[in-house]
């Protein structure tokens, strides 16, 4: 996407969206843009609106290089910042990069996360983190600037679903909840693709592909959700619920025996034909009680 695609996309969204407050330039990694990245935070503050960059913080080899990057980001207006690491991600960027990026972004006031993926057989999670006697300072004296959470990571191989722990069904986390991502942000693919949610896996989910942000149409494209029935059972009562409902009718999910990500679930669900063919074929039975549930949220925000 080139950098007049990003401003006129960006535009577009501002202003059939007037209650747009932040701006999120995500990846993959969005500091492969280059100096494209910070022509466009200084172009979302133009308009006066907050941004946030999320990266693995590659850049970031030394305090000094860390320091010097964010500065320029910094003078063009971003406002927050958040790096993502973990087992999976320190196959590649050393956990120092990490380090040196939240050292350098704190000083310079930067609102700061870091998202430390967790799942049971991981090797460095929050707590090895937080350990860390600069990140214990921080997080004493940074208390509203400075956040460690740990980020439920979803499998994306074979290999990786083996790994997951088990749960009994019947028993329920967040992750089992209902899905607040859906109709609350406008994003935008690289190709120039609207999708309906930045979840993980939502670029692999035709389904959840709007359209095409060529055609100009963006509040077009975003509306035509709410026609949507299936993205609404999605907002009330998320995959995980979703996918029991499918299990009633005869078929066995045995993805509901997994702890894992909320993605996770909707991915298993968009992925199988056979479960996309029982909601299709059943989901009559839950219109009421579905539309009933959108209705008392939707009046209730």
């Amino acid at each position: 996407m080139s950098l007049d695609e990003m401003k006129r996309y960006c535009q577009e969204a501002i202003q059939s969206f007037p209650s747009i407050k932040l701006i999120v330039f995500t990846g993959g990694e969005c500091f492969l843009l280059g100096k494209d990245l910070y022509e466009m935070v200084s172009y979302v503050h133009s308009y006066g609106l907050k941004s946030r960059i999320i990266s693995n913080a590659f850049w970031a080899n030394s305090y000094d290089a860390a320091y010097n990057c964010l500065k320029k980001l910094k003078d063009c207006g971003l406002t927050e910042i958040n790096y993502s690491t973990g087992d999976d991600h320190q196959e590649y960027i050393p956990i120092q990069n990490i380090k040196n990026a939240v050292n350098a972004s704190l000083n310079l006031e930067i609102i700061t996360c870091v998202n430390i993926e967790t799942r049971n057989d991981r090797n460095f999670g929050v707590a090895d983190f937080i350990s860390d006697d600069e990140i214990k300072k921080h997080l004493s004296i940074n208390r509203g600037q400075f956040r460690v959470i740990a980020g439920m990571w979803m499998p994306f191989t074979e290999e990786a679903l083996k790994q997951l722990p088990h749960k009994d069904k019947g028993t329920y986390t967040i992750q089992c909840g209902r899905c607040e991502n859906l109709f609350e942000s406008v994003n935008i693919m690289p190709d120039g693709k609207m999708i309906a949610c930045c979840g993980l896996a939502s670029k692999y989910m035709k389904y959840l592909h709007l359209g095409s942000m060529c055609s100009g149409k963006v509040k077009l494209l975003y509306d035509k959700q709410f026609n949507d029935f299936l993205k609404l059972w999605l907002f009330v009562d998320g995959p995980y619920k979703i996918l029991e409902f499918i299990e009633r009718k005869k078929i066995e999910v045995p993805e509901l025996k997994y702890d894992s990500h909320m993605c996770f679930y909707c991915a298993c669900l968009f992925s199988n034909p056979d479960y996309m063919h029982i909601a299709q074929n059943y989901y009559k039975e839950k219109y009421d009680n579905v539309m009933m549930k959108y209705f008392l949220i939707h009046k209730n925000n």
